[in-house]
């Protein structure tokens, strides 16, 4: 990955790439030494143009200031190499010299100080050297390879992918039938595996929405991306004009894929019929499409459309207790041994305590009575049980070299 890659995987704009361009100042030819990105059109358009501008390495901060004609400038040291990092026209800095960074940290807010025509991030990459900016320009930032740094943690990352949400203006409103919703319980069967993937297994899981928002599919492409993610699964409910249309059925991508994707169909499909099959769901296969959620991840993604609740029928089985909550579970069992996840090991379950015998039947209380240790009263209360309750205690204050004797209305204890 380079970084015109992973700002686009963002869906940030390409705007003006290294070399010779129109200066949009003076309007001659000059060299470029660096990308300019824009921040995504959703952004712009809602003016909120101060949006976090992300690494892709990690390293130190090297040095943050104002540059000349760039602005607000941080520069990153990137770990393993003799390359800095630039990040111009910033908004302003959130970081601090010396600073270690990881990727997809923030640097600062996109901004357009400086010589700017507009809100957008100028980036390039220059030489190590002891200087703020270092010594000279590196070369085309496009050609730099992003190294990859897994910081010793190999734990899978699985990300869900609740379909749909919000008003649908980005990923369309979703079905809708016999009064359910499929944004609302895809939503409520991602929770319910998200925490069983995480009961069970060692993993992490992350979500690309955890309310009733409409998120991209670029967004949650990135996503994946961001995550490392070796899965994504998308939770879809079907629906169709026809409300005979019945059935359970899987997707991937119809064009190139990621080599483990099409196991991880075959088990993840396989496990959760399974489930299905019991409840009279047909098989309607694993199919492969175009659709935006399975081409843009730089991952595995397989979609699961549980059936149609269009149907009358399947609509019914959709609400029944608890039927939420096994889909939930029948899918981080797939996702877990497509991924082929460890299970966590739990601590044996202790057996209950079993509360001390209890006689049939509890003395009777005659009277309440006091204690006096030594010559003085006390205001601990006593009570006499059958007319024994000193004997009861007598051999244990025996073994510390007390006395107890009864005087009616009190016990006094003494040496």
């Amino acid at each position: 990955m380079n970084i015109v890659n992973y700002y686009l995987g963002m869906s940030w704009r390409l705007l003006s790439p290294w070399g010779n361009r129109s200066d949009p100042f003076t309007g001659n030819t000059t060299f470029h030494y660096g990308i300019d990105f824009g921040i995504p059109l959703a952004d712009r358009s809602s003016g909120n143009h101060n949006i976090p501008v992300l690494t892709p390495f990690t390293g130190p901060v090297h040095s943050t200031g104002v540059f000349g004609g760039r602005g607000i400038t941080v520069v990153q040291r990137v770990e393993g190499t003799d390359i800095l990092a630039v990040f111009q026209h910033l908004h302003r800095a959130t970081v601090k010299k010396g600073q270690t960074l990881k990727p997809d940290d923030s640097v600062g807010l996109c901004g357009s100080t400086g010589r700017s025509t507009g809100v957008h991030l100028h980036f390039e990459l220059r030489k190590y050297s002891s200087s703020a900016l270092g010594s000279g320009v590196w070369g085309n930032p496009a050609l730099f390879k992003i190294p990859q740094y897994d910081g010793g943690d190999k734990m899978e990352t699985v990300v869900l992918d609740p379909g749909h949400g919000g008003d649908g203006r980005y990923t369309k409103y979703g079905a809708v039938g016999n009064g359910i919703r499929e944004k609302e319980v895809v939503l409520d069967i991602a929770r319910f595996c998200r925490k069983r993937l995480l009961d069970d297994y060692i993993c992490k899981v992350v979500m690309t929405r955890d309310s009733d928002v409409d998120v991209p599919f670029e967004e949650r492409a990135a996503i994946a991306r961001r995550a490392n993610a070796s899965l994504l699964h998308s939770f879809h409910m079907n629906g169709f004009g026809d409300p005979s249309a019945n059935g359970f059925e899987t997707f991937i991508f119809n064009g190139t894929l990621q080599p483990s994707t099409i196991q991880n169909q075959h088990t993840i499909h396989n496990t959760i019929y399974s489930y299905l099959n019991d409840l009279g769901i047909r098989d309607r296969g694993k199919k492969r499409a175009n659709f935006a959620i399975l081409r843009l991840p730089p991952t595995s993604c397989v979609l699961t459309e549980y059936v149609f609740i269009t149907n009358p029928r399947e609509a019914e089985i959709i609400k029944r207790p608890g039927m939420l909550k096994n889909l939930g579970d029948v899918t981080a069992e797939a996702i877990a041994e497509a991924l082929d996840l460890e299970k966590k090991v739990k601590p044996p379950v202790e057996p209950p305590v079993e509360p001390p015998s209890q006689p049939d039947e509890l003395p009777d209380v005659q009277r309440k009575i006091g204690i006096m240790i030594g010559n003085e009263m006390t205001d601990i209360p006593a009570y006499l049980l059958n007319g024994s309750t000193f004997g009861q205690v007598h051999p244990i204050l025996k073994e510390l070299g007390y006395k107890v004797t009864p005087h009616g209305t009190y016990i006094k204890i003494w040496k």
